[in-house]
């Protein structure tokens, strides 16, 4: 079976929505969720399939949330920390402010199995989850 197949599967087995996108190079599946309805606090997911070189990412934003130049600094601090406390993946803080959770894995030659990519969007939404509030208060 194809990594597409693969991926069209997992979307059907699954609760998600999402928006596909394609070249030459990559598959993106993006698929937004609600960490917070109270304070309207959405993120989106990315599942990322490089077609070259096999990789597969999951990336995790908090939506419309940017850390302001000003306290980066502490920001950083407060990153670091989460990221010495968690078992898979980390938090970036990107050149715009954004912050982004990553994991990614190389499966080679082998096929993809819906239950990786479970755990790796799991571990995206868990994860956000876990943190989001703290990083919101920057």
């Amino acid at each position: 079976m194809s990594r597409r197949e693969i991926l069209e599967k997992w979307v059907k087995e699954s609760d998600f929505v999402p928006k596909t996108t394609e070249n030459d190079q990559e598959l993106i599946l993006s698929l937004l969720v609600t960490l917070n309805e109270e304070k309207s606090l959405n993120a989106e997911f990315y599942v990322h399939l490089e077609k070259l070189n096999n990789f597969v990412s999951v990336f995790g934003y908090i939506e419309d949330f940017r850390v302001s130049d000003k306290n980066r600094t502490k920001f950083f601090e407060v990153l670091n920390s989460v990221n010495l406390s968690i078992s898979m993946g980390h938090f970036e803080l990107l050149d715009e402010g954004q912050v982004r959770y990553k994991i990614a894995i190389d499966p080679g030659k082998k096929e993809i199995e819906t239950c990786l990519l479970n755990g790796m969007l799991g571990a995206a939404h868990h994860w956000l989850e876990e943190y989001h509030e703290k990083f919101i208060a920057y």
